[in-house]
């Protein structure tokens, strides 16, 4: 098993003669990631491949079985990415694949890669795994297909495993009890077990609480898209405290929105205490004109400054401007009669 705990140690080292001396000046940028569009290769047949060709090597490759072998070593300059600079600047990881339709890799390998990546950045003081950052695919230095779907399909899961890597090696997730964690820096996460593997993701209720946690174990505040239980994925808010936040109006940068009783956004035409709402499709309420042309409509509804929709009355709209409003809220555009009761108030208007 490779060793990270001090300079890395691969599980075997097999070294390759393609491959400069040094670094022409330049030091380590960043990590390169390539899968070797090839199945069932080992560390000592891609070392006999490559002292073959004479054109192309890395620093390391991960076989299907996840075991990591060396064949450049850091301080000299491996043959990967196509450019003589970016050669220089970076430290290449060749990953082994198992398919070829799409060009997948095994998880044993994908974890590999995310450990020694992981191990790399802090090695190099190159900060916070960032994708095409400080972890760059093959083809985003030459056009290729290079790493396959560990650009793709595969990344989100691979880049997931590298933070997790970085945040176990440096101290920022904790390997105590479970329970709340923090980085000291305002970031959470909840520990579901015994080991810092065991965290919550997704939604995860804390006492009487929901809270939302993304891939990486990290507690969400404010809004968050998501799906509940493999519905469909909509938005939901949660406050400083990480809390989902429901059956209420929350202001957000000067508009309104509503939160149903499971704590999702409403949008829509919604019933709140009696009174009629109109929330566009970003969940932000209404004010003032609405018009409607859904299936062929042509219906104006005006909402006051509350947001509550006007209806059945006479309703100053402007200065000096009356505009005439039915039960249903619809602008009437015809003659209207106006019924006013023994009082003196109005009590309906009608067509």
């Amino acid at each position: 098993m490779a060793d990270f705990t001090g300079e890395i140690e691969a599980d075997a080292y097999i070294p390759t003669s393609a491959y400069s001396k040094g670094r022409d000046g330049h030091s380590v940028r960043y990590i390169v990631t390539h899968h070797e569009a090839a199945v069932g290769l080992d560390g000592a047949a891609i070392t006999a491949m490559w002292d073959r060709m004479q054109a192309q090597s890395a620093h390391y490759s991960i076989d299907a079985a996840g075991t990591i072998t060396q064949h450049v070593l850091e301080a000299d300059t491996a043959w990967a990415c196509g450019r003589w600079v970016a050669n220089c600047e970076s430290i290449s990881i060749e990953h082994a694949n198992n398919s070829t339709s799409p060009w997948t890799v095994a998880e044993a390998t994908l974890e590999s890669g995310a450990h020694l990546t992981a191990a790399l950045l802090i090695k190099y003081g190159l900060g916070y795994p960032e994708w095409g950052g400080n972890v760059r695919p093959h083809r985003q230095i030459v056009a290729t297909a290079c790493p396959g779907e560990l650009a793709e399909s595969q990344n989100a899961h691979f880049m997931e495993r590298v933070c997790y890597w970085y945040e176990v090696m440096t101290g920022s997730r904790s390997t105590s009890a479970p329970g709340w964690h923090t980085d000291g820096k305002g970031s959470w996460w909840y520990q579901t077990g015994e080991s810092a593997d065991e965290y919550a993701v997704g939604w995860c209720k804390v006492g009487d609480k929901w809270y939302y946690f993304n891939a990486s174990g990290w507690m969400m505040c404010g809004w968050v898209h998501a799906s509940w239980q493999d519905g469909e994925k909509l938005w939901w808010y949660m406050d400083d405290s990480g809390a989902l936040v429901a059956d209420k109006w929350i202001e957000y940068k000067g508009s309104w929105y509503l939160l149903a009783s499971d704590g999702h956004m409403l949008t829509g035409k919604v019933e709140r205490d009696g009174k009629m709402y109109y929330l566009d499709s970003t969940g932000r309420m209404v004010t003032g004109w609405y018009h409607d042309t859904g299936d062929g409509r042509d219906i104006w509804y005006y909402f006051d400054e509350s947001g509550a929709m006007v209806y059945d009355c006479v309703y100053e709209v402007g200065a000096g401007k009356l505009c005439a409003f039915d039960r249903d809220g619809h602008m009437m555009v015809s003659d209207v009669t106006v019924t006013i009761d023994a009082s003196g108030y109005l009590s309906g208007i009608k067509a």
